[in-house]
């Protein structure tokens, strides 16, 4: 097998587009690690910003990022052809950044931190502060409630898109949005509106 670091995402564009990616073995290596490089570059920015919202850190995120173009390159071969190739890659860094942050979890149950709460003296809050306040807020919603969220708002995806990742109904896609979002506007709402 090539070398994972010189992927390349021409191969799985190439593949998707003629609609044969279970005939991915027909094409060459070197097509496939151009299209893969190519699947890289079209999506690592936008993977890597929800992956920032899902995990606490950002060099967790960024890890999170490498282990998803690393299992997709290993497991393109399996790849379905009537799923979306961005699809397929925001299941597999769910996955990732769940595994992260079930890791992270563990080895804070071991060691509890303390965590300060910052105070603005005059009583102010920044618009800046105000929407580090909110990803902070959304990072404690509900799991399902966070995923659509960052996955609609973030990502761009569409509701069938955001069902078909998380292996949920439409509905389910649209309930869990309109809970976070007044879970949000509740905690918010006033301060939104300035």
């Amino acid at each position: 097998m090539t070398n994972p670091a010189e992927f390349t995402y021409e191969m799985a564009l190439r593949v998707r587009s003629s609609s044969r990616l279970e005939d991915a073995a027909d094409v060459s290596d070197r097509e496939r690690r151009v299209a893969f490089a190519r699947l890289v570059r079209e999506y690592a920015a936008t993977l890597h910003g929800v992956a920032l919202r899902l995990v606490e850190r950002p060099t967790d995120a960024e890890d999170a990022v490498q282990e998803t173009f690393l299992r997709a390159w290993r497991a393109l071969d399996q790849f379905r052809r009537e799923a979306e190739p961005r699809t397929w890659l925001f299941r597999i860094l769910l996955n990732a950044c769940h595994d992260r942050r079930r890791r992270r979890l563990l080895r804070r149950r071991e060691r509890p931190a303390e965590r300060a709460e910052p105070t603005d003296p005059a009583g102010r809050t920044s618009r800046r502060e105000l929407v580090d306040r909110v990803f902070d807020a959304v990072d404690v919603l509900p799991r399902r409630q966070r995923e659509c969220l960052l996955l609609r708002v973030r990502a761009g995806l569409g509701y069938e898109e955001i069902a078909l990742l998380l292996d949920i109904g439409v509905g389910s896609v649209k309930t869990h949005l309109v809970q976070g979002r007044r879970s949000l506007v509740r905690r918010f709402g006033k301060e939104l509106d300035a």
